[in-house]
């Protein structure tokens, strides 16, 4: 479990850093997909680029709970 969590830490940082940098486009799997990102390009930009810190942000979650289920699975 702990391996999975920090592979779904790298996952949300490389969504985060692409959704900030605005490089992140309209697709099927990733991103914020609400009925007004979807609407149209830019407003998937603008919506991927404003949700960028709290994806981080649960990247960063994400990467802590992971460390310590290896951590505490080794003691």
């Amino acid at each position: 479990v702990g391996s999975l969590l920090v592979l779904v830490w790298l996952a949300l940082v490389v969504v985060a850093v692409l959704g900030a940098r605005s490089v992140l486009r309209r697709n099927r799997w990733v991103g914020v997909r609400t009925t007004a990102t979807l609407a149209s390009e830019t407003q998937f930009v603008a919506g991927n680029r404003a949700a960028a810190v709290p994806v981080g942000a649960a990247g960063v979650v994400a990467a802590v709970g992971g460390a310590f289920l290896l951590v505490d699975d080794g003691a």
